[in-house]
Order: structure tokens, then C-alpha cells, then sequence
């Protein structure tokens, strides 16, 4: 055997061996896809948005930044979001009041099931809860109703905004 062609017997038998290049690329490509897509189911990162035009303009919260996650809803009559604020200094006080929430001593079971990975999953000692006048966590009546929990330890306050029509 000469020198050629045992060089072209191992290349084959290497080749053979070695996956096509397009397998490899689609191999990749699903997994970056899969990672992708975890990525996005569990808001992660979490990425500062623009206000939502449900709480934009609030009173207390012009250095706040926004994380928001939509939980879908009814073709746009009936939506719900979550909202977390980064207060960066910005007045609680005036937040709770802009909204017109009222302190309350329950916090639904549902809250804490709600969110992403940087959503709280149970209370502490430091939170206060706010709903407003008529929040429900069904349906609940038409019109824009908010639950909030102020975590004062972080500077947070984690709202559930619910856009009913």
C-alpha cells in the first residue's frame, strides 16, 4: 500500500467518525434555542423596562425602575401584569398613595405563585400589602386594580395590576 493511499483510508474513516457539520450546527443551534426559550419562560434576566401605561406617571416612583411581565388576558379587554419597582429612593408612601391603595393585613395565596424567579415567594417580616378598594384575585370588577407588597429591606414594591374591561 502506498503512502496516498492509506492517507485517503484514514481521512475516510475520520470522516465517518466526525459528525457533518450541519448536524453539529443544528445540534448548537437547538440548543441555544432551548436555552433561549428557559430564558424567557423564567424572566431571566430580568431586564428594566418602560413603564406601563397603567402605572406610568405615578407620584413617588420618577427614579423607580420597572421589570414587568405580562400574564396574558383576553384579547387586550382583560390583561394582567406584574410589575417590580426598584425604588432607587423613591417615596412608598406616594406610590401607595397615587394608586389609591389601602394597607391590608392578607395577602392572597396567589401572589406568591404568580411570578418570575425574582418574584417574592412568601412573606417577611418587613413587607406591607396594599390592594385597591375592590381587588380581587379572580376576575375581580372592571376597571384597573392593583395589589402591591413594599419589601422596605429592598427598596421594592412588587405590584399585581389587573386591566379588566
Amino acid at each position: 500500500m502506498s503512502a496516498p493511499e492509506s492517507e485517503t483510508k484514514l481521512e475516510r474513516k475520520s470522516a465517518a467518525r466526525r459528525p457533518p457539520r450541519l448536524k453539529r450546527m443544528l445540534r448548537v443551534s437547538l440548543l441555544v434555542a432551548m436555552i433561549a426559550g428557559i430564558s424567557i419562560f423564567f424572566d431571566f434576566p430580568a431586564i428594566r423596562d418602560a413603564p406601563l401605561y397603567q402605572v406610568d406617571g405615578i407620584q413617588g416612583a420618577e427614579n423607580a425602575d420597572h421589570y414587568n411581565r405580562s400574564l396574558g388576558g383576553f384579547l387586550d379587554l382583560d390583561q394582567e401584569f406584574l410589575v417590580r419597582m426598584d425604588l432607587n429612593g423613591s417615596d412608598p408612601a406616594r406610590v401607595v398613595r397615587d394608586l389609591r391603595l389601602h394597607a391590608m393585613e392578607d395577602i392572597p395565596h396567589q401572589f406568591w405563585r404568580l411570578g418570575p424567579w425574582y418574584w417574592p415567594k412568601s412573606r417577611q417580616p418587613d413587607m406591607e400589602a396594599y390592594a385597591s378598594q375592590h381587588f380581587s384575585p379572580e376576575r375581580g370588577p372592571d376597571g384597573l386594580n392593583y395589589f402591591a407588597v413594599h419589601d422596605r429591606r429592598a427598596d421594592r414594591v412588587f405590584l399585581w395590576v389587573k386591566d379588566n374591561f
